[in-house]
Formats: C-alpha cells, sequence, structure tokens
C-alpha cells in the first residue's frame, strides 16, 4: 500500500502530495483539531475527576492524548523519512510544521529521557512528566507554558511557507531547536509537578 501520493488538484497543474488518501492541508487541520479536542478533554477529565468518576477522568485525556500523537506524529514522520517529500518540505505548509512538531518532540524529550537515564532517574517518572506537561498546559491557562514553544514554533513555520511559498534549512532548523528546548521543559516540569502531586 502506497503511503504517499500524488493527485493533480482540479483544474490546475499543481500538484499535492496525499498521505494515506488524505491532503496536508487536511492532516493539518486534524492535527489542529486534535490540539483544541486534547484540551477540552482535559477540563472534562478534571471535572469527572472533581465528581468523583476518577477513573474517567484520567482515560479520557489520555485516550485523545494518544489521537493527538498519531494525528500529529504520523504524518510529521512520514514528512521527515519520506526522500523525495523531504526534499519539497519546506514548501507544504502542513507537511513542515508536523515535521517541526515531531522532530524537536523526538529530540526534546529524548534528551530528557536520556539525562534521566543516565542519572538514574526513574524513567517511568519522565514518561509520566511527558504527559502531565502536556495536559497541564490546557487545564493551567497555558501557565506551564513551555508547550507553547513548539506549537508557536510549528505555527511560525505553518504561516511563513503560506506566505512566502518556502522558507530557508536554517530558518526551519533554528525553530526546530528552540522548539526541542520547549518539549525539553514540558517533560522537565511536568516530572516536577508529578513528584509534588
Amino acid at each position: 500500500m502506497e503511503l504517499l501520493g500524488t493527485s493533480a488538484a482540479s483544474g490546475g497543474n499543481e500538484q499535492s502530495d496525499v498521505l494515506l488518501g488524505v491532503s496536508w492541508p487536511v492532516w493539518g487541520r486534524m492535527a489542529a483539531a486534535s490540539w483544541l479536542l486534547l484540551f477540552a478533554a482535559s477540563w472534562v477529565g478534571v471535572l469527572r475527576a472533581w465528581d468523583g468518576d476518577v477513573g474517567m477522568g484520567l482515560w479520557l485525556p489520555g485516550i485523545v492524548l494518544g489521537g493527538m500523537i498519531g494525528a500529529n506524529g504520523v504524518p510529521g514522520a512520514v514528512a521527515l523519512l519520506d526522500t523525495g517529500l523531504r526534499e519539497r518540505l519546506l514548501s507544504l505548509a502542513e507537511a513542515a510544521a508536523l515535521a517541526l512538531l515531531t522532530l524537536s518532540g523526538v529530540v526534546g524529550i529524548g534528551a530528557v529521557v536520556l539525562v534521566g537515564l543516565l542519572t538514574g532517574e526513574d524513567v517511568g517518572l519522565v514518561v509520566a512528566g511527558i504527559v502531565i506537561g502536556v495536559v497541564a498546559f490546557p487545564l493551567t491557562f497555558g501557565l506551564v507554558f513551555p508547550l507553547a514553544i513548539p506549537l508557536v514554533c510549528s505555527f511560525i513555520v505553518w504561516s511563513s511557507i503560506n506566505a512566502r511559498g518556502g522558507m530557508s534549512w536554517t530558518a526551519f532548523v533554528l525553530l526546530t531547536s528552540v522548539a526541542a528546548v520547549g518539549w525539553a521543559g514540558v517533560a522537565l516540569i511536568g516530572a516536577v509537578l508529578g513528584v509534588d502531586a
């Protein structure tokens, strides 16, 4: 089964890439919707937990978080790993934005996990910290701010490519590096919140 294909846009000669039969703009909308759904699920989960249904309060955000990772990570990974697509990545706004989120997440979170392993920290605490750091962002109205860093960097990539038709690899790498620091902060602050909880 071919994951990445090409389909001609109606009424023109432009080509638009598709992944699993879904165009990149649709992947971008699904990814954005998954973040909004995670924000809503986090609040619903807290309200359910306050009402005594702790299981639903934990499972609902967890399930939505899994969907959000899939909606962002799968297309982001394909954008990075497919050679033909990677060559044109910086002219495809949604593919580039999702690639930035995925790559920076792997680098930032991976660095925290590696440091945790080297210092003898409980890896389970680090993983829990990532979940807590992501879910705490909507619950604190953005006060757990590191998650805003990769989201803003991704938006900058998306809007720059949409406005200019492309961007330089230097700018992309710089924004990805900044976003990776943000993801590392998400994991670290989440771990601290987990210890204090």
